[in-house]
C-alpha cells in the first residue's frame, strides 16, 4: 500500500485531480487518500440520507472535495443483487460493502459503534489507520446521564476497549465524552474533540408542507431515540418535548 497519509485533519491537501494516466497526483508533497466510510448493514439507501447518518455522508463529501477518493460501503438491495458501484459526485460513490477490500484504502473511518462493529464483520477490523467516530461514550458502570444500561452498555464499552486497542485514531463529540473517555481507556494523543456541524449550504425556503393547518410549528434538531432499543432516553426526549 502507498504510504500512510498523516491524519486527515492536519493533512488536507488542496483541490486536485488525478492524472491523464490514473496515477494519483501530489499536493505539497503528499498523496491523495482513498477512504472509505462504514456505518451499518441497512438495505435502505434511505439511511445515507436520515439522521444521524447525514453527518458521515456529508464529510465523506467534503472530503471528495478536498481531492481524496472516497466511498461509502453499504448494504443496500441494489448491490444485494449485485449491482454496481453508485457514483454520487466526483471522487464520491456508494460501494458494496461485502465487495470491499479493506487493505486496498488508505484510511477507513467508522461512525458509532455499529460502524466499528459492521467493519469487524466484514474482516476489517485490523485495518492500520482506522478513524473511528463515536457519538455517544459509555463507562464500564451504568452513569446518570448516559441513556445506555445494562447488557446494551455493556455491550458498547466491550467495542470502545476494542476501538481503543485498534484505531488510529477516536473523534468524539463533547469535552465530557472526551473525559470519559480517557478515565475509561487512558490518555494518548490520538482522541480528539470534533464537535457537530452545521451543512454547509442551506437551502431556499420552500413551502410549508402543512399548508394551513393552526397549529404551531416545531423543529426537532436531534436523534430520536427509540422505546425499544433505549427505553430510558426515550422517556427522557419524551418528557423534555412535553
Amino acid at each position: 500500500m502507498r504510504p500512510r497519509v498523516s491524519f486527515l485533519r492536519r493533512a488536507f491537501p488542496t483541490p486536485h485531480r488525478p492524472s491523464a494516466g490514473g496515477a494519483r497526483s501530489l499536493s505539497c508533497g503528499q498523496p491523495m487518500a482513498r477512504i472509505v466510510t462504514v456505518y451499518n448493514t441497512e438495505r435502505s439507501a434511505r439511511t445515507w440520507a436520515t439522521c444521524p447518518i447525514s453527518a458521515g455522508s456529508g464529510i465523506s463529501a467534503a472530503l471528495a472535495r478536498l481531492g481524496h477518493e472516497v466511498d461509502i460501503a453499504t448494504a443496500e438491495f441494489k448491490f444485494r443483487c449485485g449491482g454496481p458501484s453508485w457514483e454520487m459526485g466526483p471522487g464520491l460513490r456508494r460501494v458494496p460493502i461485502s465487495a470491499v477490500r479493506w487493505q486496498a484504502y488508505d484510511v477507513v473511518k467508522t461512525l458509532f459503534h455499529q460502524g466499528f462493529t459492521t467493519l469487524e464483520r466484514f474482516g476489517g477490523g485490523q485495518h492500520p489507520f482506522i478513524i473511528a467516530k463515536l457519538g455517544s461514550v459509555v463507562g464500564p458502570t451504568d452513569m446518570n446521564g448516559i441513556y445506555f444500561y445494562g447488557r446494551t452498555r455493556r455491550r458498547l464499552f466491550a467495542v470502545q476497549r476494542r476501538i481503543a486497542a485498534t484505531a488510529r485514531h477516536v473523534t468524539l463529540l463533547s469535552v465530557p465524552a472526551r473525559d470519559l473517555w480517557v478515565q475509561c481507556h487512558g490518555a494518548r494523543d490520538n482522541v480528539l474533540l470534533v464537535p457537530g456541524a452545521v451543512d454547509r449550504d442551506v437551502p431556499e425556503p420552500g413551502p410549508d408542507p402543512y399548508d394551513n393547518a393552526p397549529h404551531p410549528r416545531y423543529v426537532f434538531s436531534g436523534n430520536l431515540y427509540s422505546a425499544r432499543t433505549q427505553p430510558e432516553a426515550n422517556r427522557s426526549t419524551h418528557t423534555e418535548a412535553q
